[in-house]
Protein backbone atom coordinates (compact mmCIF):
# COMPACT_ATOMS: atom_id res chain seq x y z
CA UNK A 1 0.00 0.00 0.00
CA UNK A 2 1.42 3.31 -0.73
CA UNK A 3 0.26 6.84 0.69
CA UNK A 4 0.63 9.03 -2.53
CA UNK A 5 0.64 12.80 -2.17
CA UNK A 6 -1.05 14.96 -4.56
CA UNK A 7 -0.16 18.70 -5.07
CA UNK A 8 -2.64 19.80 -8.27
CA UNK A 9 -2.91 23.48 -9.19
CA UNK A 10 -5.94 24.67 -10.47
CA UNK A 11 -6.59 22.97 -14.06
CA UNK A 12 -3.66 20.85 -14.04
CA UNK A 13 -2.89 17.13 -14.84
CA UNK A 14 -0.30 14.66 -13.12
CA UNK A 15 0.79 11.21 -13.76
CA UNK A 16 0.64 9.05 -11.31
CA UNK A 17 2.91 5.87 -12.45
CA UNK A 18 1.17 2.91 -10.67
CA UNK A 19 -1.21 -0.20 -11.16
CA UNK A 20 -2.62 -0.49 -7.91
CA UNK A 21 -6.27 -2.58 -8.36
CA UNK A 22 -7.68 -0.24 -5.51
CA UNK A 23 -7.74 3.50 -5.59
CA UNK A 24 -9.12 5.98 -2.77
CA UNK A 25 -8.86 9.46 -2.41
CA UNK A 26 -8.10 9.78 2.01
CA UNK A 27 -7.80 13.38 2.06
CA UNK A 28 -7.47 16.38 0.72
CA UNK A 29 -6.76 20.67 1.19
CA UNK A 30 -8.31 23.42 -0.77
CA UNK A 31 -10.14 27.29 -0.93
CA UNK A 32 -12.63 25.91 -3.11
CA UNK A 33 -13.92 22.14 -4.23
CA UNK A 34 -11.95 19.60 -4.12
CA UNK A 35 -12.85 17.01 -6.53
CA UNK A 36 -10.26 15.38 -8.66
CA UNK A 37 -11.41 13.62 -12.09
CA UNK A 38 -9.31 10.21 -12.50
CA UNK A 39 -8.16 8.46 -15.67
CA UNK A 40 -6.94 5.10 -16.65
CA UNK A 41 -4.62 5.78 -19.21
CA UNK A 42 -3.58 2.85 -21.61
CA UNK A 43 -6.79 0.73 -20.68
CA UNK A 44 -9.92 1.13 -21.54
CA UNK A 45 -9.67 4.71 -20.09
CA UNK A 46 -11.91 4.65 -18.00
CA UNK A 47 -12.91 8.05 -15.84
CA UNK A 48 -14.12 8.86 -12.39
CA UNK A 49 -14.79 11.82 -10.29
CA UNK A 50 -13.65 11.63 -6.79
CA UNK A 51 -14.55 13.10 -3.64
CA UNK A 52 -12.64 12.81 -0.51
CA UNK A 53 -13.66 9.77 0.97
CA UNK A 54 -14.21 7.76 -2.86
CA UNK A 55 -12.72 5.54 -4.49
CA UNK A 56 -12.43 2.65 -6.97
CA UNK A 57 -11.41 -1.25 -7.85
CA UNK A 58 -9.59 -1.42 -11.03
CA UNK A 59 -11.43 -4.38 -13.40
CA UNK A 60 -9.22 -3.77 -16.42
CA UNK A 61 -5.17 -2.90 -16.75
CA UNK A 62 -3.59 0.00 -17.57
CA UNK A 63 -0.48 2.19 -17.81
CA UNK A 64 -1.25 4.92 -15.50
CA UNK A 65 -3.21 7.28 -13.60
CA UNK A 66 -4.08 10.97 -15.04
CA UNK A 67 -5.45 12.95 -12.27
CA UNK A 68 -6.81 16.08 -12.52
CA UNK A 69 -8.54 19.10 -10.92
CA UNK A 70 -10.72 20.52 -12.47
CA UNK A 71 -11.72 23.07 -9.92
CA UNK A 72 -10.39 26.82 -9.61
CA UNK A 73 -8.25 26.57 -6.16
CA UNK A 74 -5.19 24.44 -6.41
CA UNK A 75 -5.58 21.07 -4.05
CA UNK A 76 -3.49 19.29 -1.45
CA UNK A 77 -4.01 15.89 -0.21
CA UNK A 78 -3.69 11.85 -0.49
CA UNK A 79 -4.21 9.30 -3.07
CA UNK A 80 -4.35 5.26 -0.87
CA UNK A 81 -2.61 3.22 -3.90
CA UNK A 82 -3.09 -0.43 -2.92
CA UNK A 83 -3.86 -4.43 -4.02
CA UNK A 84 -7.49 -5.30 -4.38
CA UNK A 85 -7.99 -6.31 -1.06
CA UNK A 86 -7.51 -3.16 0.34
CA UNK A 87 -10.62 -1.48 2.13
CA UNK A 88 -11.51 1.81 4.28
CA UNK A 89 -14.67 2.08 6.41
CA UNK A 90 -13.96 5.42 7.85
CA UNK A 91 -16.14 8.17 8.07
CA UNK A 92 -15.41 11.55 6.28
CA UNK A 93 -17.09 14.96 6.36
CA UNK A 94 -19.40 16.20 8.48
CA UNK A 95 -21.54 13.82 10.84
CA UNK A 96 -24.84 14.45 12.13
CA UNK A 97 -25.83 12.17 15.30
CA UNK A 98 -28.84 13.00 17.89
CA UNK A 99 -28.86 10.35 20.63
CA UNK A 100 -26.44 7.86 22.23
CA UNK A 101 -23.60 6.13 19.86
CA UNK A 102 -21.71 3.11 20.82
CA UNK A 103 -18.04 2.46 18.86
CA UNK A 104 -16.40 -0.75 18.81
CA UNK A 105 -12.79 -1.00 18.07
CA UNK A 106 -10.25 2.04 17.50
CA UNK A 107 -11.96 5.26 16.30
CA UNK A 108 -9.34 7.10 13.44
CA UNK A 109 -9.59 10.59 12.86
CA UNK A 110 -8.11 12.35 9.68
CA UNK A 111 -5.66 15.36 10.87
CA UNK A 112 -5.63 18.00 8.07
CA UNK A 113 -2.94 19.80 9.68
CA UNK A 114 -0.61 16.49 9.08
CA UNK A 115 -1.45 16.28 5.94
CA UNK A 116 -0.52 19.95 5.14
CA UNK A 117 2.19 19.29 6.49
CA UNK A 118 3.07 16.46 4.83
CA UNK A 119 2.28 17.60 0.96
CA UNK A 120 4.54 20.71 2.33
CA UNK A 121 1.64 23.19 2.04
CA UNK A 122 2.50 24.19 5.62
CA UNK A 123 4.79 27.06 6.93
CA UNK A 124 6.68 29.60 9.86
CA UNK A 125 8.40 32.75 9.57
CA UNK A 126 10.42 34.69 11.96
CA UNK A 127 12.67 37.47 12.07
CA UNK A 128 13.78 39.78 14.22
CA UNK A 129 13.46 43.87 14.06
CA UNK A 130 15.50 45.71 15.77
CA UNK A 131 14.61 49.20 17.90
CA UNK A 132 16.30 52.48 17.67
CA UNK A 133 16.14 53.21 13.68
CA UNK A 134 12.64 54.05 13.84
CA UNK A 135 9.44 52.32 14.01
CA UNK A 136 10.08 48.61 13.50
CA UNK A 137 7.66 46.61 11.32
CA UNK A 138 7.31 42.72 10.39
CA UNK A 139 5.42 41.78 7.52
CA UNK A 140 3.77 38.93 6.31
CA UNK A 141 2.92 39.56 2.69
CA UNK A 142 0.72 37.91 0.25
CA UNK A 143 2.26 38.79 -3.31
CA UNK A 144 0.02 40.28 -6.11
CA UNK A 145 -1.05 37.64 -8.84
CA UNK A 146 0.49 34.72 -6.65
CA UNK A 147 -2.30 32.90 -6.86
CA UNK A 148 -2.91 31.59 -2.95
CA UNK A 149 -4.62 32.64 -0.16
CA UNK A 150 -2.32 32.80 2.89
CA UNK A 151 -4.55 30.98 5.72
CA UNK A 152 -2.87 32.57 9.13
CA UNK A 153 -3.48 30.22 12.66
CA UNK A 154 -1.69 32.53 15.51
CA UNK A 155 1.71 34.37 15.57
CA UNK A 156 4.19 35.03 18.33
CA UNK A 157 5.40 38.24 19.01
CA UNK A 158 7.91 39.17 21.46
CA UNK A 159 9.02 42.88 22.58
CA UNK A 160 11.47 44.85 24.30
CA UNK A 161 11.10 47.16 26.22
CA UNK A 162 7.28 46.44 27.20
CA UNK A 163 5.24 48.57 24.73
CA UNK A 164 1.60 49.06 23.42
CA UNK A 165 1.83 47.42 19.78
CA UNK A 166 -0.54 47.41 16.87
CA UNK A 167 -1.56 44.96 14.64
CA UNK A 168 -2.41 46.21 10.69
CA UNK A 169 -3.27 44.90 7.35
CA UNK A 170 -1.63 46.74 4.21
CA UNK A 171 -2.09 46.85 0.83
CA UNK A 172 1.77 47.45 0.16
CA UNK A 173 4.67 45.58 0.52
CA UNK A 174 7.46 46.51 3.07
CA UNK A 175 11.09 47.40 1.68
CA UNK A 176 13.33 44.44 2.90
CA UNK A 177 12.59 41.16 2.28
CA UNK A 178 13.90 38.50 4.68
CA UNK A 179 15.96 36.00 3.18
CA UNK A 180 14.80 32.72 4.30
CA UNK A 181 12.46 34.22 6.38
CA UNK A 182 9.80 31.60 4.91
CA UNK A 183 10.31 28.04 6.04
CA UNK A 184 8.47 24.71 5.21
CA UNK A 185 7.12 22.26 8.39
CA UNK A 186 7.74 19.33 6.10
CA UNK A 187 11.72 19.83 7.19
CA UNK A 188 14.06 18.72 4.46
CA UNK A 189 11.41 19.67 1.96
CA UNK A 190 11.98 22.67 -0.34
CA UNK A 191 10.42 26.00 0.33
CA UNK A 192 7.60 26.19 -1.77
CA UNK A 193 5.71 29.19 -0.70
CA UNK A 194 4.61 31.88 -2.44
CA UNK A 195 4.30 34.02 1.02
CA UNK A 196 7.27 36.84 1.90
CA UNK A 197 7.99 37.88 5.24
CA UNK A 198 9.40 41.41 4.97
CA UNK A 199 10.73 44.10 7.28
CA UNK A 200 10.78 48.13 7.60
CA UNK A 201 12.28 50.49 10.24
CA UNK A 202 10.29 53.80 9.75
CA UNK A 203 9.38 55.36 6.40
CA UNK A 204 6.26 55.32 4.50
CA UNK A 205 3.67 52.62 4.69
CA UNK A 206 0.60 51.77 1.85
CA UNK A 207 -2.72 50.83 3.02
CA UNK A 208 -2.36 50.60 6.52
CA UNK A 209 -5.35 49.67 8.42
CA UNK A 210 -5.15 48.82 11.88
CA UNK A 211 -7.30 45.73 13.16
CA UNK A 212 -6.32 45.57 16.85
CA UNK A 213 -3.99 47.06 19.85
CA UNK A 214 -1.30 44.86 21.64
CA UNK A 215 -0.20 45.28 25.30
CA UNK A 216 3.07 43.41 25.24
CA UNK A 217 5.53 42.76 28.46
CA UNK A 218 9.21 43.21 27.75
CA UNK A 219 11.15 39.86 27.15
CA UNK A 220 8.09 37.46 27.00
CA UNK A 221 6.83 35.34 24.46
CA UNK A 222 3.16 35.86 23.59
CA UNK A 223 1.25 33.70 21.66
CA UNK A 224 -2.32 34.55 19.94
CA UNK A 225 -4.07 32.33 17.89
CA UNK A 226 -7.51 33.17 16.12
CA UNK A 227 -10.53 30.77 16.75
CA UNK A 228 -11.24 31.19 12.70
CA UNK A 229 -8.20 31.70 10.68
CA UNK A 230 -7.08 34.89 9.25
CA UNK A 231 -6.89 34.47 5.50
CA UNK A 232 -4.42 36.80 3.88
CA UNK A 233 -5.66 37.57 0.17
CA UNK A 234 -3.20 38.41 -2.97
CA UNK A 235 -1.79 42.04 -2.75
CA UNK A 236 -2.59 42.42 1.47
CA UNK A 237 -0.63 41.80 3.92
CA UNK A 238 -0.06 40.81 8.11
CA UNK A 239 1.27 43.72 9.80
CA UNK A 240 3.38 43.91 13.57
CA UNK A 241 4.07 47.53 14.41
CA UNK A 242 6.80 48.09 17.09
CA UNK A 243 6.00 51.28 19.47
CA UNK A 244 6.14 54.21 17.31
CA UNK A 245 8.38 56.11 18.69
CA UNK A 246 10.95 53.43 17.71
CA UNK A 247 12.27 52.11 21.07
CA UNK A 248 10.89 48.35 21.27
CA UNK A 249 12.02 46.44 18.85
CA UNK A 250 10.06 42.97 17.90
CA UNK A 251 10.70 39.39 17.44
CA UNK A 252 8.05 37.63 15.65
CA UNK A 253 7.08 34.15 14.51
CA UNK A 254 3.99 33.49 11.91
CA UNK A 255 2.51 30.13 11.45
CA UNK A 256 0.42 29.49 8.25
CA UNK A 257 -0.33 27.56 5.37
CA UNK A 258 -1.25 28.28 1.92
CA UNK A 259 -4.40 27.38 -0.30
Amino acid sequence: MIFFPLIVKAGQTIPVATRARSVYYESATGAGETIIRVVMQGGAGSEYMLKVGQGFRAGEDYEQLLVTNPGATDIAGFLVLADAGFFDNRVVGTVSISGTVGVTGNVVTIDAGHNRSAANASFIAGASVGSGSGQAFAQLWNPVGSGKNIVVSSFDLVTSPAASLAVSKTTGALSTLVAGGVQSKLLGGAVTAVAQLRMQQGGALTGRVKLFDLSAPALVRNTYKFSDPLIIMPGNGLLLEGSPDGAAGINELFDFYEE
